[in-house]
């Protein structure tokens, strides 16, 4: 399904904090679970999160072991790609923003990654050229065209190029709203830190590849086609090629995007001697459970 064409601004984080006070709490009207979202631990950002570093690192390790637990029951890792403390540990976590969604007793229970490159990021970047369809006669080089058609977009409107991947979700959730909330939380984060062109290899299994084009993701393409669906061996299933724009999400969706970003931004912090809340929020406000509710297609992310 291609989602209508956007057709209002997304709110800029200076437009967002403007606002004042938000109607968001900290579980996001979630029956106790919550939405969370750690910065990069390492490296450099003009936001970092509100939370103690150690709670910080221990939250990313959770997230590292939830992701080990999930790849492997759905056959998509080996046993030999776990660390011995359980964590499947992807180069780029440090540098990288995760959104979580937490348990009423706090366990982590899903997870996504949002990698941010810099200005200078090439096609030999980009995790995506790793792909095993782009090893293919057919793809070698008319990939890396798409690839470079992708960083030149990014270019053009001056916003750099992103990577999202590690999206994990606990069985219990699936078949639910929560997956679309974790979903649209990769375009808050983006939005946060001023927008981008983003990339997503995206796996069939569960509708996740599905369910991103509804949200609005679009197939990565060239003027002769899209790049078809592969087979990963890595990870043992069928994956997709999704290419996002932090400006252009379905529009029956955009109330949640921006309720996100209010509510991540209620969790970081300028960097300074003397940390301060970016913003404040009020008692939660039903607005994302019923925009979800009424735009929802059930049983997707299964």
């Amino acid at each position: 399904m291609t989602p209508p064409a956007y057709t209002r601004s997304p709110p800029t984080p200076g437009a967002i904090r403007s606002q004042g006070k938000s109607n968001w709490s900290k579980n996001m009207n979630l029956a106790g679970y919550s939405l969370m979202v750690l910065p990069p631990l390492e490296g450099t950002t003009s936001l970092r999160s509100a939370l103690p570093r150690h709670e910080c690192e221990r939250l990313l390790v959770a997230a590292q072991m939830l992701r080990a637990r999930i790849f492997l029951a759905d056959t998509a890792l080996v046993a030999s790609t776990v660390d011995s403390s359980g964590r499947y540990i992807h180069p780029l976590d440090r540098q990288s923003w995760h959104v979580l969604i937490c348990s009423p007793q706090g366990s982590v229970c899903g997870t996504l990654r949002v990698t941010v490159h810099d200005d200078e990021c090439g096609v030999d970047d980009l995790t995506v050229s790793e792909c095993p369809v782009f090893a293919e006669e057919e793809w070698r080089l008319r990939g890396r065209g798409i690839l470079a058609s992708f960083l030149q977009r990014a270019s053009a409107a001056r916003v750099r190029a992103a990577e999202t991947g590690g999206w994990a979700l606990d069985e219990s959730l699936r078949g639910g709203k929560k997956g679309a909330l974790l979903a649209l939380s990769g375009w808050a984060v983006i939005r946060l830190v001023g927008g981008a062109k983003i990339l997503g290899a995206v796996t069939t299994r569960h509708g996740a590849s599905r369910m991103t084009r509804y949200l609005g993701g679009l197939e990565l393409a060239d003027a002769k086609g899209s790049i078809p669906a592969y087979f990963d061996p890595r990870y043992g299933c069928d994956m997709e090629l999704i290419e996002f724009d932090s400006q252009q999400v379905n529009p029956a969706f955009e109330p949640t995007v921006q309720a996100i970003c209010n509510h991540f931004l209620g969790m970081l912090v300028q960097p300074s001697a003397d940390p301060t809340r970016l913003c404040a929020f009020d008692p939660v406000d039903p607005v994302v459970d019923q925009n979800l509710a009424e735009h929802f297609i059930p049983g997707w992310f299964a």
